[in-house]
């Protein structure tokens, strides 16, 4: 079943990448924080749907696999156009920001994905919310949880 602590994690390190960006340091070490932290709020949330529809989450930080295991599970989650055409860019944040030192983030990069990944959370966070009376499968409980969640924000 789905943990609830990945959507928490996940707001965690999104709130923290905002806090990173607007610290005013231009700096690519900056910059790569708030894209290493921005690729794991997209992971943490699709592996979180994966887990509620039953799949088992693999051991991987490769978005493109983790997109294509949710549309092709069922799971109940939107894959917004950015999320989907930027799989391989952010795959690449999670190592490529770490460990390769010549890997660095444009400051207009990181602003961009920001955005783009509060219009993916909110969506999957509130939109689909107000659809899932409509889909067959329950999810009443997680929207319960996802609800409790939210409030606390």
């Amino acid at each position: 079943m789905c943990d609830i602590r990945y959507f928490k994690m996940a707001l965690s390190l999104y709130k923290t990448a905002v806090r990173e960006y607007q610290a005013g340091q231009a700096d690519e070490y900056t910059m790569n924080t708030v894209a290493y932290s921005l690729q794991q709020v997209v992971e943490l949330v699709l592996k979180c749907h994966l887990e509620f529809v039953g799949v088992t989450v693999p051991s991987t930080h490769d978005i493109s696999k983790l997109v294509r295991m949710c549309k092709n599970s069922g799971a109940c989650i939107t894959i917004t156009e950015w999320i989907d055409d930027n799989t391989e860019k952010l795959t690449a944040w999670e190592a490529q920001t770490r460990y390769n030192m010549d890997f660095f983030v444009e400051r207009d990069k990181a602003a961009k994905a920001l955005k783009m990944i509060k219009e993916f959370l909110d969506i999957n966070y509130m939109r689909n919310i107000l659809r899932l009376n409509h889909r067959k499968i329950n999810y009443s409980l997680f929207c319960q949880k996802i609800f409790n969640l939210n409030q606390m924000i």
